[in-house]
């Protein structure tokens, strides 16, 4: 599971997989010549417990055995366990067998970003202390995760979990929190993935199956999961506020080239559920009544200015006047100032706050003022938007009719480029006889092939 993702990781970053494309199947085969006979898990799925949860979470299968080599290899979902087949003892098949060269797994090095530019802004870390919060987390699962086996929670035993994990991989994932609660008296890990950014990761999936599979390999090399153990449940619950509507594939399956049927079970199935704020049904929101529905609302109201904002403070104020959530206020007022604020007035000159209350008071002395400076910034970004919007579509129309069809690559090319760049491909379009030698090169894996 690990090595398959991080394969696919390195593949992406090379650009042999282009956004757009399917990744390949990988053939999982161990080869092992030990005196004793093969007794691992061939299939992660075998390490779980037997849980049958209802509809919504589906039979968890356990079969007993350790779970190591399967890990290394494949599949989860957001709660069907991970599962991957691989082979072969070669002592238990009755052909014999030619010894075939296994290909190394790649060497784990500090590797950059993905392929896919993703600007994290450093007020992000205002997030992760927010759901450092037991109660944050409690009302994002209630009021955001419409599942039946949530009725077996126990949320009085919600722990969080450190996250000093010896990969570089995990290191990079500053914004990512780990939780874990007792479900049916059993302990279910609830991996959350914060996405504040502009851009939808179309590989999220990817990185999903590999985080789920170093947190099993964290457990195991800790020792909270033993020989002859099963594995805890992973909840992958992705939380995302950009402007865009979320389109990355939500199951690692759905980015992988379709299998023949005798080959399927070796596809990995790994899925994460996810929470776009910007997409939460507006009666789903209005029945929601946790801080955490407030924060979504504070972010959806966020687009209509500074005054819809202070009905939401003077409610959270009011709710968090006791001792215990000094705590919190304080993470909300730093993530009211440093996020909230600041893209709303981009430039202001914001006043040092402390409490939800100061916030309040600010906002009441200054919302007309703040109000009009947000509507002439709002016209003037939806003027520089609506420029580049309208340049893209243009040269979009012009390179239809005169190359064709365009390339899944040529149109991602075109939706990330700057206005300067989309004037100097208008200037340049008569005058190159390809579609490479104006946009530039193809990703490697999108060239046709030679001959």
């Amino acid at each position: 599971m690990v090595y398959t993702g991080l394969l696919y990781q390195d593949l992406i970053k090379s650009g042999a997989v282009a956004v757009g494309q399917r990744l390949p199947p990988v053939f999982a085969l161990v080869l092992q010549n030990g005196s004793g006979r093969w007794t691992a898990a061939r299939d992660i799925a075998e390490g779980f417990r037997q849980w049958v949860l209802g509809r919504d979470a589906g039979a968890w299968v356990g079969r007993g055995g350790y779970p190591g080599a399967a890990l290394q290899h494949r599949r989860p979902c957001p709660l069907t366990p991970p599962v991957q087949h691989f082979t072969l003892d070669p002592r238990l098949s009755d052909r014999p067998v030619r010894p075939t060269a296994m290909p190394r797994p790649p060497r784990r090095r500090p590797r950059a970003r993905p392929s896919v530019r993703r600007t994290r802004a450093p007020q992000d870390g205002s997030y992760k202390h927010l759901f450092s919060h037991p109660e944050m987390v409690e009302g994002l699962l209630r009021d955001f995760v419409h599942e039946d086996w949530l009725a077996l929670i126990d949320f009085s035993t919600l722990e969080k979990q450190g996250g000093s994990y010896v990969t570089d991989d995990l290191r990079e994932r500053e914004d990512d929190i780990i939780w874990r609660v007792r479900v049916a008296g059993e302990w279910l890990y609830v991996y959350l993935l914060i996405e504040f950014q502009s851009q939808v990761d179309p590989w999220m999936a990817v990185r999903v199956m590999v985080y789920t599979g170093l947190l099993y390999q964290d457990l195991i090399k800790s020792g909270a999961v033993a020989a002859g153990q099963h594995l805890p449940p992973v909840f992958p619950l992705v939380l995302y506020n950009g402007s865009g509507r979320w389109t990355a594939a939500r199951d690692i399956a759905e980015l992988i080239v379709p299998l023949p049927n005798a080959l399927a079970r070796y596809r990995p199935q790994h899925r994460y559920h996810l929470i776009d704020e910007g997409r939460i049904a507006e009666e789903t929101l209005g029945q929601a009544t946790s801080v955490a529905a407030e924060l979504v609302r504070l972010e959806t109201l966020a687009a209509q200015g500074p005054a819809g904002l202070r009905p939401i403070l003077r409610r959270l104020s009011a709710r968090l006047q006791d001792p215990r959530y000094a705590s919190l206020r304080r993470a909300l007022t730093v993530w009211f100032a440093r996020v909230l604020l600041r893209r709303l007035l981009p430039g202001e000159n914001l006043p040092q706050l402390h409490d939800l209350g100061e916030v309040e008071t600010m906002l009441s002395e200054h919302v007309d003022e703040w109000t009009r400076k947000w509507m002439r910034e709002g016209e003037r970004k939806g003027k520089r938007e609506g420029k580049l919007e309208g340049k893209s579509d243009a040269l979009k129309r012009l390179l239809r009719v005169r190359f064709g069809d365009l390339p899944p690559w040529a149109q991602a090319r075109i939706d990330a480029a700057t206005l300067g760049q989309l004037d100097a491909w208008l200037d340049g379009l008569f005058q190159v006889a390809t579609l490479d030698a104006l946009l530039g090169d193809q990703p490697r894996q999108s060239r046709p092939p030679a001959g």
